[in-house]
């Protein structure tokens, strides 16, 4: 019986790594030579489930609220609903407190509510307050490659989380679903600088043949808590994170904010005979204006406040040479851009940059099926809420947004109707509808 299995599973381009797997997930759940021929090929078969999270800072409180309300109608955590997580910067935090540590969405929440009150802090002033040495400060350290705010904060927050566990000691299997996060490396171990590319920080390694490279960089060697400090590292706000060899990442938003066709792409190589089953991509929030209409709305008049602002602090003679010199009018220039314009300039093109909806418009022309596609980003009316907005009645007013799309009587709400209904009627098929994580009866058997 076991050899008709394994011609079978060979026969269907099964790998020998995957067979055994199945086979030592069926001991003692087969009553007949049918029963683990039938379930040998459709478990592979399996259409796969794919969940990717949008970046976005404390935004994230709204993509909670839509999880939340999956795992309520589905009745199962999203880490037993999803064979691969796939998570950008905010999102990528998600995915490894989600995935691999295995947070309640609960806990989760509470851990951004608290990032947000400790970390977003400027340096140069008090929190949640732009005083003029502040906005001196935010330009003083853009052009010295550093952050506004305090990584130091950032990364003890991720280690108290974290601990000390690498990626690749949080194998796939036994209730871990596959887990990405994704940076941007900018520069490699020698220290070269490289043209930026993304960079998957995972708890798997792809099945290639035999002289076939990935598309994706990928490591498993990393710290957990050092892949979510290269994936939240988002320029302007912190420092870029430095590894042990000298490779420097950034996040992973400034190239794909939207990491749902990355996702895809990892799925077709690790599972090359599954077609896709659903693909969940969740947003941050969408906004009425786009990155570049925000930036437009930085009139002169404005920048010119914040640069009034600023000239209280004025910058030492040491700060004035590193910001170079030159004449009156040029010093001036210079002084301006220091600031506090800088800041602003950077912090609307990063906006722009991190744009999710081109990837989704891509996604929604290619995958015509409405029951495997679902993109999942409630609309917020307003001003665009920044990545490091700390504010609870910002949040909360985020959070409420989120609640009334999931659970409300709207197109989010029977968007995600279909889309649980999908993810159960998924799970009582291939592995776990033929009896591979439990003995069948023979009714079961009946229906084969």
């Amino acid at each position: 019986m076991r050899e008709d299995a394994r011609r079978m599973a060979v026969k269907s381009g099964m790998r020998p790594d995957e067979f055994q797997a199945i086979v030592a997930a069926a001991q003692g759940g087969f009553r007949s030579r049918a029963g683990m021929l039938v379930a040998a090929a459709a478990g592979y078969r399996r259409p796969v489930r794919i969940l990717a999270l949008d970046g976005g800072g404390t935004r994230a409180v709204l993509s909670l609220q839509v999880l939340k309300q999956v795992e309520e109608l589905t009745g199962r955590s999203i880490r037993d609903s999803f064979d691969l997580i796939a998570g950008t910067s905010t999102g990528g935090v998600l995915a490894v407190a989600i995935g691999l540590l295995g947070m309640s969405l609960k806990e989760c929440e509470e851990l951004y509510l608290r990032c947000a009150r400790e970390v977003f802090t400027m340096r140069g002033g008090p929190p949640g307050k732009t005083t003029s040495s502040g906005i001196y400060h935010a330009g003083k350290v853009l052009l010295l490659n550093r952050g506004i705010y305090d990584t130091r904060a950032l990364n003890n927050i991720y280690q108290k989380e974290c601990g000390e566990g690498r990626f690749f000691e949080y194998a796939a299997g036994n209730g871990t679903p596959r887990v990405f996060v994704l940076s941007t490396q900018i520069r490699g171990s020698e220290g070269r600088v490289e043209m930026p590319r993304p960079y998957l920080h995972a708890n798997y390694q792809l099945p290639l043949e035999k002289g076939r490279r990935a598309r994706y960089a990928h490591g498993g060697v990393h710290r957990l808590s050092e892949g979510l400090r290269a994936t939240t590292a988002a320029p302007v706000y912190f420092d870029p994170f430095t590894d042990e060899t000298g490779e420097v990442f950034c996040d992973g938003a400034v190239l794909v904010n939207n990491p749902t066709s990355v996702a895809i792409h990892e799925a077709r190589c690790l599972w090359p005979g599954r077609p896709l089953g659903v693909v969940v991509s969740v947003g941050t929030g969408l906004f009425n204006q786009s990155g570049e209409e925000v930036a437009l709305q930085k009139s002169e008049k404005s920048v010119k406040r914040e640069v009034d602002a600023a000239e209280g602090a004025k910058p030492s003679r040491r700060e004035e040479e590193k910001l170079g010199a030159g004449g009156e009018g040029e010093g001036k220039n210079r002084r301006e851009w220091g600031g506090g314009l800088a800041f602003r300039v950077a912090q609307a093109v990063l906006e722009s940059a991190t744009d999710t909806e081109g990837v989704h418009h891509t996604l929604e022309d290619l995958i015509e099926r409405d029951d495997v596609y679902f993109r999942l980003n409630p609309e917020v009316e307003g001003d665009r809420i920044l990545l490091d907005e700390y504010r609870p009645e910002v949040l909360n007013r985020l959070g409420t947004i989120g609640r009334e799309y999931a659970s409300g009587s709207g197109e989010g709400a029977k968007k995600i109707a279909r889309l649980c209904h999908r993810l159960n009627a998924l799970a009582k098929s291939g592995l776990h509808g033929y009896g591979l994580w439990r003995p069948m009866s023979s009714r079961s058997y009946a229906r084969l």
